[in-house]
């Protein structure tokens, strides 16, 4: 049997025995009703809690649009043209609107990377700029969430006159979903709200991540409900939330209130885009899905966690990232210092660490599998984590079958889509 796995923008091949029982786990298909550009148009027309966009911005005021960086595939080359002839059309010209990328805790792109993100035309006609969580001039304090969180945001998001808020909701594997509030804070927060609010995903009752801090669950997710709490220092007045398949397109959109369209999305989501979990495998041979979901350390962790999810206890999993990104985080980097996951629990729980429950996952569930990882990062740096490397398919192969014939073998060729469900 000729195996292949995405790879960065390539992809890797290797043979398998074909005395091998193989089954494939395939994401569900995400077929659009129709083009992505009329369903973005279909729902400006309906919004969801919301008046239409011609009823809330005026003449003259000046607006800013949120947009994911990246990491984060939203369609925004199709819906930003059709928002700013919109805002046109409502009197607002384009030496109004500012494109706000937000970041996070990710670089902030370059200007030839912005152009890239938005397209050349977008980026022609706006103002196009990039948060840097790292920067007290770009960025404003506004006071704290209940939990103690403090909340310094992006003074493009506060100064606005009109907000807009876009991007694509998926499942996130600690907010429970991504898109929504998560635009906003970590989108367009600073470090210090940042540290904070994440330093939530750690069990304080154990060695671990918070129980309720976990892929398509919003219920009791601490690090969801504090930043829902964030949002009383914003006002948000439109939102648009895509969902794009693993092909990046665009296959469902929602328009008004931030959590009206986010609340519809997760729905959408949970009913259409998860995997069930069969009996589950001795050994999987997974991919993160390419770029951009294997660009760094970071994203890749995240098909990852979806791939062990259909492990034995004590299971072989194989798994292709390129991380031509590296670690992706300095926070993660600085994590490779601690060789136990105890130790680190007890200096995240003293002093909370960038991408530090990133770090701590990885430990725990190199623990708890065998990971052969195939990528560019540094040897020395998996074996910190725990991680086996192998410099291709072919070796990681020869790695998982010394010694050992597994009676059933699962192929996941896009873990990042293949979010699976008890």
């Amino acid at each position: 049997m000729r195996l292949e796995l995405p790879y960065g923008r390539s992809r890797l091949r290797a043979n398998l025995s074909s005395n091998l029982n193989v089954e494939e786990i395939s994401p569900p298909q995400l077929a659009p009703e129709t083009d992505a550009a009329e369903l973005v148009r279909q729902a400006l027309a309906r919004p969801l809690g919301s008046p239409a966009l011609q009823e809330i911005v005026h003449r003259g005021e000046r607006t800013t649009i949120v947009i994911p960086d990246a990491t984060r595939v939203a369609g925004q080359e199709v819906y930003l043209p059709i928002l700013l002839d919109l805002l046109n059309e409502c009197g607002v010209s384009d030496r109004d609107i500012t494109v706000l990328v937000a970041c996070g805790s990710h670089s902030p792109p370059s200007a030839g990377e912005l152009r890239l993100l938005v397209g050349k035309d977008v980026y022609s006609r706006v103002r196009v700029i990039a948060h840097d969580c790292q920067n007290p001039d770009d960025n404003v304090h506004l006071g704290h969430t209940e939990r103690g969180t403090p909340v310094t945001l992006n003074k493009a998001v506060v100064k606005a006159e009109r907000l807009i808020v876009t991007g694509a909701v998926w499942f996130h594997y600690f907010a429970g979903f991504g898109g929504g509030p998560k635009l906003i804070n970590p989108g367009c927060a600073a470090l210090e709200t940042i540290l904070e609010n994440h330093s939530l995903t750690l069990d304080p009752n154990g060695l671990g991540l918070h129980p309720a801090c976990r892929s398509g669950n919003l219920e009791d997710n601490p690090v969801y409900l504090d930043l829902l709490d964030s949002l009383k220092f914003v006002t948000v007045d439109f939102a648009l939330q895509t969902v794009l398949d693993p092909q990046r397109h665009l296959v469902a959109c929602w328009s008004g209130d931030l959590l009206a369209c986010h609340r519809e999305a997760v729905r959408w989501l949970l009913s259409r885009a998860t995997v069930s979990i069969p009996a589950r495998f001795p050994l999987v041979i997974a991919s993160a899905g390419g770029h951009p979901h294997d660009v760094n350390l970071v994203q890749a962790h995240k098909g990852l966690l979806n791939a062990c999810r259909f492990l034995e206890p004590g299971g072989t999993l194989i798994f292709a990232a390129e991380c031509s990104g590296g670690a992706g985080s300095w926070g993660l980097d600085r994590c490779l210092q601690y060789s136990s996951p105890e130790e680190l629990y007890r200096q995240l729980r003293r002093e909370f660490i960038l991408n530090g429950n990133t770090a701590l996952s990885l430990l725990l569930h190199a623990r708890a599998y065998r990971v052969i990882l195939v990528s560019n990062l540094p040897r020395e740096w998996l074996a910190r984590l725990g991680l086996e490397p192998a410099s291709g398919l072919e070796e990681a192969l020869r790695l998982a079958f010394q010694g050992t014939h597994p009676e059933r073998v699962g192929i996941l060729q896009d873990a990042a889509h293949a979010v699976p469900v008890d």
